[in-house]
């Protein structure tokens, strides 16, 4: 850990409240942090074994391993999706990379 670097995560699992969510923004807001900072503490917290869940109202702990599993679909599926889209950007790179060729009209 950096010197005079907060450790977000540490301050903020003791922000989060039980089936209460609360915004990333009003999180950020009240604890002085920036969102990013926030958002890498969450994945951090969620390493460790924490118990936290996102959704549109925000992010809260729970104890109900059924709300864990069905946000574990609902993040499961958008890497999915965010993988197919990166693998696309690849292939359209690498199709970019291959010279066209310009036939020439000799005018025969």
């Amino acid at each position: 850990m950096n010197v005079g670097v907060p450790d977000w995560a540490d301050l903020l699992v003791t922000r989060l409240k039980l089936d209460e969510p609360q915004t990333l923004g009003e999180l950020a807001e009240r604890m002085g942090a920036p969102r990013r900072a926030l958002e890498k503490a969450v994945e951090r917290l969620r390493l460790r074994g924490a118990p936290v869940v996102s959704g549109p109202a925000g992010i809260c702990l729970t104890r109900d391993p059924e709300v864990l599993l069905d946000n574990y679909r609902r993040l499961r599926s958008r890497y999915i999706h965010q993988a197919q889209g990166a693998r696309e950007l690849r292939r359209t790179a690498q199709r970019m990379r291959v010279p066209v060729v310009v036939q020439q009209d000799l005018g025969w």
